[in-house]
């Protein structure tokens, strides 16, 4: 979809059932969102983990909804990659 740039932004969450290659391939997705200089956050066990300094992780859903508001994206266009398993849908209503 062709948007400008700074009207993107990603919500991702946990990748579940990685297994042994959970922690790396969770950390590579940061990196690679970090190389494309894409702007978002991270929600998920996995995620809050291996951590970053360029993107802010919350443990999990709940914890995003308690700070949702605060992150200025009322004007952005967002892609939400979710999972039944961390009940990312609890930000609907939010956004």
């Amino acid at each position: 979809m062709e948007f400008p740039k700074e009207k993107k932004f990603f919500i991702l969450g946990d990748m579940l059932e990685l297994g042994d290659v959970s922690l790396s391939a969770h950390k590579e997705m940061i990196d690679y969102t970090e190389e494309l200089g894409l702007v978002g956050i991270f929600v998920g066990e996995a995620y809050y983990k291996v951590g970053s300094e360029s993107y802010k992780c919350y443990k999990n859903a709940s914890d995003l909804l308690s700070e949702i508001e605060s992150l200025m994206i009322a004007d952005k266009v967002i892609l939400i990659k979710g999972s039944r398993g961390i009940k990312l849908e609890v930000i609907e209503d939010k956004l």
